[in-house]
């Protein structure tokens, strides 16, 4: 079963803004919509108050760094590009986290696929950091003894 989570959009033009927002709650997502000064905050608060990050939709128009400044905020997030921005500057790994590119006009079709691609993203995601964490707890319980040395490994 999937978490339900809220999508950001991110576009520095008001009609593209306006125009995103509208066709994200129209598939029935949970969305921000916001300019590219206040995506920060409006990030960091989703992830941390809401229902947490599904994906970033970002706009041509907005500086390409802000993917990595993303992973930075949550590494699993996905990047659904609209249009073509530059992201060629960026590290692989970052340039790895766009999982789609939408051209103009969108095609209902294709972005309702992005946003399946990207929650399966997601999930796949979360399921991997779980299963690390699990691992670690359990490699740290075969430890025997309560020397110092012991418990400065544990």
């Amino acid at each position: 079963m999937t978490q339900e989570y809220a999508i950001l959009v991110v576009s520095n033009d008001d009609i593209a803004r306006h125009e995103l927002g509208a066709i994200s709650r129209f598939v029935g997502e949970h969305c921000e919509v916001i300019d590219e000064a206040g995506w920060q905050s409006a990030a960091q608060s989703l992830i941390e108050e809401g229902p947490g990050l599904k994906a970033l939709i970002l706009d041509e128009d907005c500086h390409p760094q802000i993917v990595g400044q993303m992973m930075e905020l949550d590494s699993s997030v996905p990047v659904l590009a609209i249009g073509d921005p530059d992201v060629s500057d960026l590290p692989e790994d970052v340039q790895k986290r766009v999982i789609a590119r939408l051209q103009r006009p969108l095609s209902y079709t294709k972005f309702t696929d992005s946003l399946y691609r990207a929650q399966i993203f997601k999930d796949h995601h979360s399921r991997d950091r779980a299963r690390q964490q699990q691992r670690e707890l359990q490699l740290f319980r075969s430890l025997v003894g309560t020397s110092r040395a012991i418990c400065r490994v544990r």
